[in-house]
């Protein structure tokens, strides 16, 4: 559960942001885009297990946000003047505005990613490989490297603290 944990939020904290924007494009109170924010949030965490990995997250995510609205608007009833046919097409105007912007912004992190990988030393890069990539737990990689579950927590730790720098440091690069 810990590394399925860490695997949604590493891979949330990317999609958030757009997903957000997407919400606050179809949903014009603002407090109700962020409850449909957090609504996402959950429904993605607990359908994580059926996701795909070779299929981009964004788009997954997108998708149950999709829904989400779909539900918020269905909910409103009555009360409410916009079809679902109007819905259907807001979304998908939404969709092809944003659908090509996130495979790209994917694309980039992800080579962006690569890129970094390969500037690490060897044994980060086997570090990071096993533990986010193999999935394995600190303890199996402690036991293949014949040391404690301390002491590879800390190593992964400061690996990701050392590629965020360079991230950063890769942004402020392209901005500039």
């Amino acid at each position: 559960m810990d590394n399925e944990l860490e695997q949604f939020t590493l891979l949330w904290s990317t999609a958030e942001q757009v997903i957000r924007l997407y919400l606050n494009s179809v949903i014009y109170n603002r407090s109700d885009a962020q409850d449909l924010l957090q609504r996402t949030a959950l429904c993605a965490f607990r359908k994580f297990r059926s996701y795909n990995a070779e299929q981009p997250f964004q788009a997954w995510v997108y998708g149950i946000a999709k829904y989400e609205v779909l539900s918020y608007f269905r909910s409103l009833g009555r009360n409410h003047e916009i079809t679902d046919s109007e819905i259907s097409e807001r979304l998908a105007e939404n969709i092809e505005d944003q659908s090509e912007k996130l495979a790209q912004e994917e694309e980039d992190r992800n080579a962006l990613l690569e890129k970094l990988l390969r500037e690490i030393p060897p044994k980060a890069q086997e570090l990071i490989r096993l533990r986010f990539f193999e999935n394995l737990g600190y303890d199996e990689i402690a036991r293949r490297f014949n040391t404690n579950e301390g002491a590879v927590r800390t190593a992964v730790s400061r690996i990701i603290a050392k590629m965020r720098e360079m991230v950063k440091a890769a942004r402020e690069e392209e901005m500039a």
